[in-house]
């Protein structure tokens, strides 16, 4: 059979040079994808429940589509204040539809936690670079925070580092990559600098760097853990460099201060540019659509999540999380879309969500699946059902899915849509 082109959506790259071989409903065969793309293609769809469910009385009992959404409709209605939460493996429209739910319940939208919400506020002028253009042009690449060997497979490969581009005809040789995270990663490998730095002082760091960059002294043999001769070494590369792209990563957000820790790298960017260089800030998103959902959400209502709709014109607050709402008992019902594991939700959280009727539309039999009272498997995003996402450097991209969902399986968009008009 003929090979057919898609766009992987196995992360948030969007790598669109991949081509599948599809026959009877089935992924016989994956061209150019890594591991991640594979597995998405291949095994989620043959994982993902069938047919939606409800549980009702201890028991469990399956439903049509209609029945699903005419269930969840009614949970909704009878809330005062539903917590509505997800976006990050959506598609840009359904998250359009998500904060248009909450506001029409009166209710809170957030969803997980990204390093994509810490760069929003930064600076335009470090957040315009586009991975082409990286690919093109970057002489020195710094993995801030970030291990794409684990996350991004394909991101050194296809874009930061080997390619051959218009500034670096050799490619790899013609690249000074820089690590820096707080233990050794799979990354560090292809790294002329190592920085290896104490857990939440990446302030530190990025704050003796830029003294160096000016031709400055720190007076310490170490700083964060990492050693005077490394950090001037680093230091030195970065100075004779001309452009200098800093991928930061999930890491960010492990320190007691992530946005101290952004500012702290934004103002090194600052000072590299003004010594002549240009320079680049992207998020290596976490998910599929992480970027898509912060852009849209800052867009729509100032702020990239936690927007309390108890008003009407939806407020935005760091307090109104997920977790906060659902551990001081703020929110008597939940819609939970493609939630998954609910790693960015505390133990508490989740177990009040575990006590309060809930709707769960997912790709996968996850815990947010099991968490719900009203149980939707939804189409997998990029396979099976299509609409725009938005990659990590913030280049909306129209998805092409390679087979269709069974009839039992909820389009993500459509089942919200519906949810909206009928509410």
């Amino acid at each position: 059979m003929a090979l057919q082109a898609t766009i992987c959506t196995g992360c948030s790259l969007l790598c669109d040079d991949v081509e599948v071989e599809v026959k009877d409903g089935e992924v016989l065969k994956v061209m150019a994808a890594c591991s991640h793309g594979v597995k998405r293609m291949k095994e989620v769809v043959k994982a993902r429940p069938l047919k939606p469910a409800v549980v009702d009385g201890g028991s469990i009992r399956e439903l049509s589509l209609d029945e699903a959404l005419e269930r969840a409709c009614e949970l909704l209605k009878s809330s005062r204040s539903p917590l509505i939460y997800g976006g990050s493996c959506s598609s840009n429209r359904a998250v359009e539809l998500m904060i248009k739910l909450a506001e029409k319940l009166g209710g809170v939208y957030d969803a997980p936690s990204s390093v994509c919400h810490l760069t929003l506020n930064l600076d335009s002028s470090l957040l315009e670079a586009r991975l082409d253009e990286i690919l093109e042009d970057a002489d020195f690449i710094f993995y801030w925070a970030s291990d794409p060997s684990d996350t991004h497979l394909r991101h050194a490969s296809r874009y930061a580092v080997f390619p051959r581009g218009r500034s670096v005809p050799m490619g790899r040789e013609s690249r000074v990559v820089a690590v820096m995270d707080v233990k050794e990663t799979g990354t560090m490998k292809i790294a002329q600098h190592k920085l290896i730095v104490k857990p939440g002082e990446d302030a530190k760091l990025a704050s003796a760097l830029e003294s160096l960059v000016l031709g400055g002294t720190l007076g310490f043999d170490r700083v964060a853990g990492v050693s005077l001769e490394e950090l001037s070494s680093t230091a030195r590369d970065m100075s004779r460099a001309s452009y200098i792209a800093i991928f930061v990563g999930r890491g960010l957000l492990s320190t007691d201060k992530p946005k101290e820790a952004m500012d702290s790298i934004a103002r090194l960017a600052k000072v590299l540019l003004g010594l002549g260089k240009k320079v680049s800030i992207i998020p290596m998103a976490e998910h599929v659509n992480s970027m898509g959902q912060a852009l849209i959400t800052k867009k729509l209502k100032g702020a990239p999540r936690a927007i309390d709709f108890s008003s009407p014109e939806g407020r935005a607050s760091l307090e109104v999380t997920a977790n906060w709402a659902l551990e001081h008992k703020k929110v008597d019902a939940a819609l939970i879309i493609k939630g998954g594991g609910l790693e960015d939700l505390t133990s508490t959280a989740i177990e009040e969500l575990s006590r309060i009727p809930a709707i769960a539309l997912e790709e996968e039999e996850s815990k947010a699946f099991h968490a719900a009272t009203v149980r939707v498997p939804a189409a997998v995003t990029g396979v099976e059902s299509g609409g725009a996402v938005t990659r990590m450097d913030g280049v909306e991209v129209e998805l092409k899915p390679i087979m269709r969902p069974p009839d039992t399986v909820a389009v993500e968009e459509e089942f919200l849509d519906r949810l909206v008009q009928m509410l």
